[in-house]
């Protein structure tokens, strides 16, 4: 016992003394980066060729970018890329189906694997939606700045920064991004408290879509009452565990099933699936596919990005997820909140938080059937008027302020006005 205790002593004592060590490191490593940076933009700044821009994406389901894509492509000084760099745990993804999902909506489009093929593409910008894959390696901004201007908004509505996990792993990619462009300016402020001075408040290009006429309408029958459930995948101890799954998945299909005047979609989060086989017992692969096709049955499924339109025409939205929290508002219809008893404390961000209000807060099955009977039996909805008043603070156009922003940064010389293209 006692060799333990002057090992862990020694381990303390060795922590200490690779501090400084650590900071200069850092400062040095974020300077060449910085410098990079700069050469870059005055590179560009001073070219007559296009900007080739890159955006990185893992998963079709993940991707939320395409106002900013059609405004870069419709100025043509830019030329716009998807490029899809697939993740170990895309398994609810098909290949042909992500490629699919791009081609038909006519980005321009490639598939790659590793840095050298990103490299090769010959970016001068790249547009990282998600840090994971980009925390080390050749996809990591430190290394992708010396050819390209490295640029981020998250796939989703989120600062990363309450729980503690993701901001110590992050802290790297926030520190070595050009710009990170965020949700406003109360954002901005949490991150400079935090050491972190190259944010943005532009707000989150995925709300654009309520800018633009409805496309599609994925619901069968306009006159029954449509809901969309959307479980989350945080069930582990390192993550916010969200996840209420295990007291209401199967509970609320059996809801489902036994009132046909309400249309079901089911949105689970693009980790969902890994999450439940992998990290849970709640069930196995076969009971996860008999669940799946059982959603299928009475209704459908989303597994997919693009789905605005799906929240649009819906009547209720019923999820433990972050992002959705904010991204429903727009739409100023109700919101059941799931809440877990094991959820991590303050690891959700203050934007949701602020945001989810209005919505009706549920920890128990017994809240949860009386919710729905009040909402989607009787259509009562008494924090209407509250919930209308907050979906106006919502900051919307976010492409074009991020594309504004490129441009002074990038062609001060020219001679655009705001508002040209």
């Amino acid at each position: 016992m006692q060799g333990t205790g002057t090992l862990k002593g020694l381990a303390r004592i060795w922590r200490e003394i690779k501090k400084p060590f650590l900071r200069t490191a850092t400062w040095v490593k974020t300077s060449s980066v910085l410098q990079n940076y700069e050469k870059k933009i005055r590179l560009l700044s001073e070219t007559n060729e296009k900007i080739k821009v890159a955006f990185l994406v893992s998963q079709s389901a993940k991707w939320n970018a395409d106002s900013l894509y059609r405004q870069l492509e419709a100025d043509c000084r830019f030329s716009p890329i998807v490029l899809y760099k697939p993740t170990s745990v895309n398994i609810d993804s098909n290949e042909d189906a992500e490629h699919r999902f791009f081609t038909e909506r006519e980005y321009h489009f490639a598939a790659i694997s590793n840095g050298a093929e990103l490299r090769g593409h010959k970016p001068d910008i790249v547009f990282y939606q998600q840090p994971w894959d980009a925390l080390h390696g050749d996809f990591a901004p430190v290394n992708v700045s010396q050819y390209a201007l490295c640029l981020y908004f998250p796939y989703s509505i989120a600062t990363s920064i309450e729980n503690q996990n993701t901001w110590k792993n992050c802290f790297p990619f926030f520190k070595t991004v050009y710009r990170h462009f965020v949700f406003n300016a109360a954002v901005v402020e949490q991150f400079n408290a935090k050491g972190i001075h190259n944010t943005v408040a532009t707000g989150h290009p995925k709300l654009d879509a309520y800018l633009a006429p409805i496309k599609t309408n994925p619901w069968k029958d306009p006159k029954k009452f449509k809901i969309v459930y959307a479980p989350h995948h945080s069930f582990v101890k390192n993550r916010a565990m969200w996840a209420t799954f295990d007291w209401n998945g199967r509970e609320l299909l059996e809801w489902a099933k036994a009132h046909p005047d309400t249309e079901w979609i089911f949105k689970p989060h693009p980790r969902f699936r890994y999450a439940v086989m992998r990290q849970t017992d709640i069930m196995d692969e076969s009971e996860l596919d008999a669940y799946y096709a059982e959603w299928s049955n009475i209704g459908s499924i989303c597994v997919q990005g693009d789905y605005f339109d799906l929240f649009r025409t819906a009547d209720l939205l019923i999820t433990d997820c972050g992002s959705f929290l904010t991204e429903w508002l727009p739409t100023k219809k109700p919101c059941i909140h799931l809440l877990s008893d094991r959820e991590v404390p303050n690891a959700r961000s203050f934007v949701h938080e602020q945001n989810s209000r209005h919505y009706y807060k549920v920890r128990k099955l017994e809240e949860l059937y009386a919710t729905m009977e009040m909402l989607a039996i009787r259509r009562d909805d008494p924090l209407m008027s509250a919930r209308i008043q907050d979906a106006e603070t919502v900051p919307l156009d976010s492409a074009k302020n991020i594309y504004y922003w490129l441009i002074e940064t990038l062609m001060e010389k020219s001679s655009i006005v705001k508002g040209d293209q």
